[in-house]
């Protein structure tokens, strides 16, 4: 189940409500040097990083339309000793978390990697993420 963290923090300096393009705009900001982790678990249950992909700068986008932001993350995979089961996606205050899958279709996930995700060792993913600011007012 994905989970936002932070977002009271980010809007506290406001005074007034915020309206969509308001709060789109302090995510931008919040998001700028945001990077997303890809994690296992060891036979001890314990998580292991798999992946650290920084956010591609020129990627995040709102669209007011839509009302969502788009992102895109590249990166290495640093271990291949897991399976892909929880990601967090970390700004300097918003933070997302959730459940993620390589195997689509698998049930209590919200995030399915991107075919890029081979889990071999220092191969590059892409991994395309969209917060949908609906889900957050």
């Amino acid at each position: 189940m994905r989970k936002f963290h932070g977002l009271k923090k980010l809007c506290e300096n406001h005074q007034s409500l915020l309206t969509k393009n308001q709060l789109a705009q302090l995510l931008i900001e919040d998001l700028q040097k945001s990077q997303m982790r890809i994690y296992g678990k060891d036979t001890e249950d314990k998580p292991i990083l798999l992946a650290v992909l920084p956010l591609q700068f020129e990627s995040l986008q709102y669209s007011s339309f839509e009302q969502r932001l788009d992102l895109v993350f590249i990166g290495e995979i640093v271990a291949d000793s897991s399976l892909a089961l929880t990601y967090c996606l970390q700004g300097l205050e918003f933070s997302v978390t959730g459940r993620c899958s390589t195997i689509p279709k698998v049930c209590g996930v919200d995030l399915y990697l991107s075919r890029s995700f081979s889990g071999k060792i220092g191969d590059t993913v892409r991994q395309p993420f969209a917060i949908s600011l609906k889900d957050l007012i």
